[in-house]
């Protein structure tokens, strides 16, 4: 494939990255220097406010870079939510790192970036480029939850980087696969049986970033003991990512393995609803969540090859990030580290505002009407039943209805019982900003679904 490129045309279509990429190491650079937080933090914002410029004001919708990266429509509203979420993550992060009185500029860096990684992910045309920015996401990820530097973080960082590199080699072993069977490295449908299987492996690993069972082993564990920013990220961003990935890959294959997705989806609900009937720590029951959404959404790819159905994936993945976030930038203010669910006890009484919004979060995975999970599940459902899959649909709808009792327990503690000790809460004005927001765009989002898609439609605006 030949390929020609001016310096006009590099400036233009990597300007914005590269920009980026200068001001997070000034930050860097600036934070260490000055032992300030907040000094990194402010760069890491601005580069990633660069970014979100650059998804909304960018013209070369549909341009090919180099050959390996899609700069279309779908990759701009990828570019747009990622840069969204990082900079929450941005917000949580600092908030963490100032409650215990550490200097640590690298971990505003690291965000940013592993949010070029997940952005290029969402473009990637071939195996290579796709490798690459999946592990420029993953190894930021390590030092991110390690940060806070407790018996927890340890684990948890050692946990995922031995389970992640192991599926990195599955990755690998299949990319060489489809090489040996395609003879070349750009995703394309696969020729033979050995190419098949290549593309199988590399799914496993993107599945297991995507937290989807039965490659979900790292979700609780990480979940629990990395600091709650990390989660924030890993939980939208990460997510958000992975999953675009999957999609590329089932797009330009021409294929959905209807099977895999069957397997995925059957046993992400099932483990991901069950297992948070059992759970008695508020991160390992949205870990569990997450696990079942995984599977939630998994039933939106049955739609490889139908128009409406990545506009479905776009919605549900944003709205979905959007009431995570939300979740787990609350449970950040919590001054404990692991917060049980005999602890959030009357938690309405002292801080009636932040229990209502953590309310609504809750309820948005539910997917209840007048939230945003409710036309997300609703489109996932319809997709899967348009493709005739009405076994993963009923047993979806079956874990669906089975989740709603562990996503009520705590509101249920939060609301009608009182409190038996003090609960440590930190009052952060920015990060409660952020949770209106999020809130107010899960309602909207929720009983006006149409507003997603005109929005998306709109990026970028001069297109």
């Amino acid at each position: 494939m030949e390929t020609s490129f001016t310096i006009r045309d590099l400036i233009e279509d990597w300007g914005a990255f590269v920009l980026s990429l200068i001001l997070g190491s000034l930050g860097l650079i600036l934070g260490r220097l000055l032992k300030k937080n907040l000094v990194s933090m402010l760069f890491n914002l601005f580069a990633l406010l660069i970014l979100l410029i650059f998804s909304i004001l960018y013209s070369g919708d549909g341009k090919e870079v180099f050959g390996i990266f899609e700069f279309d429509r779908f990759f701009f509203n990828s570019c747009f939510w990622l840069s969204v979420f990082g900079i929450i993550t941005l917000f949580v992060s600092f908030q963490e790192v100032s409650s215990k009185g550490e200097v640590f500029p690298e971990n505003f860096f690291f965000v940013l970036l592993s949010s070029l990684g997940a952005i290029l992910m969402t473009s990637s045309k071939d195996f290579l480029s796709l490798f690459i920015s999946k592990e420029l996401m993953s190894f930021n990820i390590y030092a991110m939850i390690y940060f806070i530097r407790d018996r927890y973080g340890v684990e948890s960082a050692f946990k995922y980087f031995i389970s992640s590199a192991l599926l990195s080699l599955f990755y690998l072993l299949g990319f060489s696969f489809f090489i040996i069977s395609n003879e070349t490295i750009f995703i394309s449908n696969p020729k033979t049986i050995l190419g098949i299987l290549g593309v199988y492996l590399v799914l496993f690993d993107l599945f297991f970033k995507s937290g989807s069972a039965p490659f979900h082993f790292w979700v609780p564990d990480v979940y629990q003991g990395a600091p709650s920013s990390t989660v924030v990220f890993a939980g939208s961003v990460v997510k958000f990512a992975s999953f675009l990935a999957i999609m590329r890959i089932f797009d330009f294959t021409g294929q959905n393995y209807q099977h895999l997705l069957e397997i995925i989806v059957v046993l992400s609900v099932i483990i991901g609803s069950f297992g948070g009937l059992v759970q008695k720590e508020l991160k390992r029951l949205l870990a569990y969540s997450s696990i079942a959404h995984s599977g939630f959404i998994s039933l939106l790819l049955f739609g490889t090859g139908n128009k409406d159905f990545k506009e479905f994936l776009l919605f549900y993945l944003a709205t979905y990030g959007i009431s995570f976030a939300g979740a787990f930038s609350v449970i950040s203010l919590f001054k404990n580290t692991l917060l049980y669910l005999e602890d959030i006890r009357g938690f309405s009484s002292s801080h009636r505002f932040f229990s209502l919004l953590l309310s609504v979060f809750l309820l948005t995975f539910t997917g209840l009407p007048l939230l945003s999970g409710f036309p997300s599940k609703y489109f996932a459902f319809f997709t899967a039943l348009s493709s005739k899959e009405f076994i993963p649909v009923i047993i979806s709808a079956i874990g669906s209805l089975i989740s709603l009792y562990f996503y009520f327990i705590p509101l249920v503690r939060t609301f009608m019982e009182s409190a038996e000790n003090k609960i440590y809460f930190n009052i952060n004005t920015f990060i409660g900003l952020i949770l209106m927001i999020l809130a107010f765009l899960s309602f909207v989002f929720g009983v006006y679904p149409d507003l997603f898609f005109i929005m998306i439609q709109k990026i970028p605006l001069s297109s």
